[in-house]
């Protein structure tokens, strides 16, 4: 039997594009050989595409363009069996690519259009869930628009209806990033100062003294849920340098809970999963 031709896409045009090529590495390492041909691709964060030989990701980590060629959407991905998306973010997690793929009738990893584009923005998400009864923690968003012209009635909405601690949220970023834990009025004018540089749609929740524990699930409309692990974090919250950086955070599986917390958190997560149609 022929090898399966697999196009590894990493990079992109987000904010989390190293945090892709991390990733990307992973993917590629961990694809058994004997199975299936990896196609590396490529794309900058300028948008342009990128693949044609072993070890491209590596270059992209380097910043080194010389000597490739950039070659278009299907230049890139003709004669893949599957597509591999391995982009973080925007133009990738959030149902862009996924769009794309479909248009062209080729067949890849993951969530399609809609639980993509769903579970990546937050808002969206919450209210998806807390309509159909799942307990989120209370949250209020607003426009970047908004911010600027009446940041003070803002600031007094979320001391009134959060207040302190609380999470302020780009809405559509992954890997913690423009994230920040806000302790006091003083420090949330900063913290949201600094989520506007990331999208048009802020998220502030009410920070909540919880363990953290993570429940995968995997399948279609026979989705079944993975073993529970807990985050045991090495700093102030699970943040971007604690995730990638300063190796302090370690990861307990199975988590140390009862059956019955773990039979309900399974539960939960399967319903959420059905809930926002991933695949």
């Amino acid at each position: 039997m022929s090898k399966k031709i697999v196009g590894v896409i990493f990079g992109g045009r987000s904010g989390e594009h190293e945090v892709s090529l991390v990733s990307a590495t992973s993917v590629i390492n961990e694809m058994p050989k004997e199975k299936y041909e990896v196609r590396e691709i490529g794309i900058a964060k300028d948008g342009k595409w990128y693949t044609g030989e072993k070890g491209l990701v590596e270059k992209f980590k380097a910043g080194d363009f010389s000597g490739l060629k950039n070659v278009s959407f299907d230049e890139a991905l003709g004669g893949c069996d599957i597509a591999f998306p391995v982009l973080h973010g925007t133009f990738g997690e959030d149902g862009t690519i996924q769009g794309l793929f479909e248009m062209f009738g080729i067949a890849y990893v993951g969530c399609g259009v809609l639980a993509s584009s769903a579970c990546m923005d937050k808002i969206i998400c919450k209210d998806i869930l807390s309509q159909a009864g799942l307990k989120v923690v209370p949250y209020v968003n607003f426009l970047r628009s908004e911010w600027g012209k009446s940041s003070d009635a803002i600031i007094e909405r979320v001391s009134k209806e959060i207040e302190y601690p609380c999470f302020v949220k780009p809405s559509n970023m992954g890997s913690s990033v423009g994230i920040s834990k806000v302790k006091s009025e003083e420090k949330l004018r900063e913290a949201i100062d600094l989520a506007v540089k990331f999208d048009s749609r802020i998220l502030v929740e009410k920070a909540v003294n919880a363990r953290e524990i993570e429940c995968a699930v995997l399948g279609n409309s026979d989705a079944k849920a993975a073993e529970l692990g807990e985050i045991l974090v090495g700093g102030e919250f699970y943040d971007y340098n604690d995730k990638y950086n300063n190796g302090e955070t370690t990861v307990r599986i199975p988590a140390k809970i009862s059956f019955a917390d773990k039979k309900r958190i399974k539960d939960l997560a399967q319903r959420a999963y059905k809930l926002c149609d991933c695949s």
